[in-house]
């Protein structure tokens, strides 16, 4: 497979803007996808990009990572490694991530109380919730929507 500086050979620059590549033959060919982040250009597996539009699409269900690997036709084990070089996380934390984030919108702009958020988000215990809600923000559930309400 072809690096990351390969691929960024290949690109042709059709503007003085960084963001108007045109995607090459070889950017498909190596199954990569291009993706612009506040860094810059960012190179993702499509592979890894499938997965994680999976879990947006599956937030609230329990996948298992043996699961998510065979959607992307992967062995679990390299689907694990593959995923941490090209995100930093582990599927398991990315997952965890994102049912945080979007416990946060809608602490900060539903009515719902901590207990249906936590379901509405996938977790089964309102504690375990919490105690991870914490853990990423600095304080609990409750203390969030209070400091972070917009107009509810």
């Amino acid at each position: 497979m072809a690096s990351k500086n390969d691929l960024l050979s290949c690109f042709v620059l059709i503007s003085e803007q960084p963001q108007f590549f045109l995607e090459p033959i070889c950017a498909s060919a190596v199954g990569l996808a291009l993706h612009w982040t506040t860094e810059g250009l960012c190179v993702v597996d499509r592979r890894i990009e499938a997965a994680i539009r999976i879990m947006q699409m599956e937030e609230s269900h329990h996948l298992p990572v043996p699961e998510l690997a065979r959607r992307v036709r992967l062995s679990p084990w390299y689907f694990i490694r593959l995923f941490k070089a090209e995100t930093s996380l582990t599927p398991k934390q990315y997952l965890l991530n994102a049912r945080l984030k979007h416990a946060q919108e809608l602490l900060g702009h539903s009515f719902l109380s901590v207990k249906e958020v936590a379901a509405n988000v996938g977790f089964e215990d309102r504690s375990h919730f919490s105690r991870d809600f914490k853990r990423m923000n600095g304080q609990a559930p409750a203390n969030f929507r209070e400091r972070n309400k917009a107009g509810v």
